[in-house]
Parts: C-alpha cells; structure tokens; sequence
C-alpha cells in the first residue's frame, strides 16, 4: 500500500482531495457525485486502487459526519485507453476544431507549440508562430 500512501499537493491524498471535490460542488450534485466517481489513467491500474480508494473515501466521509453516503467508483477495464477515447470525442466534435494544432504546425514549429498554444487557446491564430 506504500504507493498508496504518498501524498499529493501537501497532506491529501487521493481520496480526501476527491472528497473535497464533491463537497465543493452543489449540495444537490453531490449524492449523484459519490456514486458515479470514476477511477481512469494509470495509478487506477494498480491492484487494490480501487478498493483502498473507497476505504480511504468512506474513512474521510466518517470524519466529516456524511457516512450515510453511498459511494461508488467504477473503475473500467478500459481505463487504461480513456484518455486516448475521450481525446478522440473532442478531436471529432465540431466545436472543438480551434482547439487543434495542426501536424503541419507542430511540424513547423516543434514541440514548444503546445505550451505555447495551451497557454493563449483561443486568441492565437497559425500566422501567430509562423
């Protein structure tokens, strides 16, 4: 469980920085939000992630007086590609084609593009790293 135990961002780890997520959200949102945590990338991989995630979750809900939440998180075998299907939803959504950089561009300009494209998206044009 060592890799568990590490902690991100100060003293949270995984679980309580979830928690608080959802307790920030909408007081109405919040129920749907427990039971509809989904678990994706890489560390979800991991043998026991799942479970000892929601140990820790329901062990931070006790604390803060919400243990009569239910609390679910899904952790797909496909996971481990959901980064990849979700790129490829917003690559083929009309609405999301400013959002792109070219291979032509990338290409063009290299690698630093992408910093600086993400960092001024929406207010930059090709002509603007040319």
């Amino acid at each position: 469980k060592q890799w568990y135990q590490r902690r991100v961002r100060g003293d949270h780890g995984i679980a309580k920085m979830a928690y608080h997520a959802v307790m920030a959200a909408d007081i109405d949102m919040r129920r749907d939000l427990f039971c509809n945590v989904i678990l994706s990338g890489g560390a979800s991989l991991v043998k026991g992630f799942r479970e000892t995630f929601l140990k820790e979750i329901r062990k931070e809900s006790n604390v803060r007086h919400t243990e009569n939440l239910k609390i679910n998180a899904v952790a797909a075998p496909e996971r481990k590609y959901n980064s990849w299907i979700g790129g490829s939803i917003v690559g083929s959504l009309t609405c999301f084609q400013g959002a792109h950089i070219s291979k032509e561009l990338y290409e063009e300009v290299g690698p630093s593009i992408v910093h600086r494209y993400c960092l001024n998206y929406g207010n930059v044009k090709m002509g603007d790293f040319v």
